[in-house]
């Protein structure tokens, strides 16, 4: 994984920080709640299940197979990203990218890029195989980058769950032999 200190430009003022820290939970949870009410008109469920993911993922958290991964400008959140390679279903799909997400003014810079690419040096390092992560149609930025890092679509379902009526789509990744 690339050294915080040398990030590269226009990144260089950033810092990125592994791990749990006081606010980081409401962040990430509170930045996909406004995001996606205001894109996708989602609510206070879709709000609720990325508070309570997360906060499982924290509660468990194994610093050699999770990731918890923020980039900060001077104290305040800017992007995050999770790898969660300590789920059960680690064994069938291999570790699974979760809750990636940019503030508004970061979104366009590359930061999304960024993230992804230390979030697949963790899993190689890590000694993944296999990774997933499952997003919705017409989130076609995110999906350029997840296609970029490997990941192909492999699934596709209307999904009702979140509030409203979303394409969920999985993607997954395999090691090159």
């Amino acid at each position: 994984m690339t050294d915080p200190h040398t990030l590269p430009a226009p990144f260089d003022g950033l810092h990125l920080h592994k791990g749990w820290f006081p606010g980081v939970i409401g962040w990430v949870a509170s930045e996909h709640g406004r995001y996606y009410a205001k894109h996708w008109g989602l609510g206070a469920v879709f709000e609720a299940k990325v508070a309570g993911a997360l906060a499982e993922l924290v509660l468990r958290y194994q610093p050699d197979t999770d990731l918890l991964l923020t980039l900060t400008d001077h104290e305040r959140i800017v992007a995050s990203i999770t790898v969660d390679g300590s789920h059960e279903t680690v064994v069938q799909d291999g570790a699974r990218i979760r809750f990636v997400i940019a503030s508004e003014q970061m979104q366009g810079t590359g930061i999304g890029r960024l993230l992804v690419g230390h979030a697949m040096d963790f899993i190689s390092q890590a000694g993944f195989t296999r990774a997933w992560l499952t997003t919705f149609k017409g989130l076609d930025p995110a999906r350029r980058l997840y296609e970029q890092a490997g990941f192909s679509l492999t699934e596709q379902c209307e999904d009702r769950s979140w509030g409203v009526t979303l394409t969920e789509q999985r993607f997954d990744w395999k090691k090159p032999d």
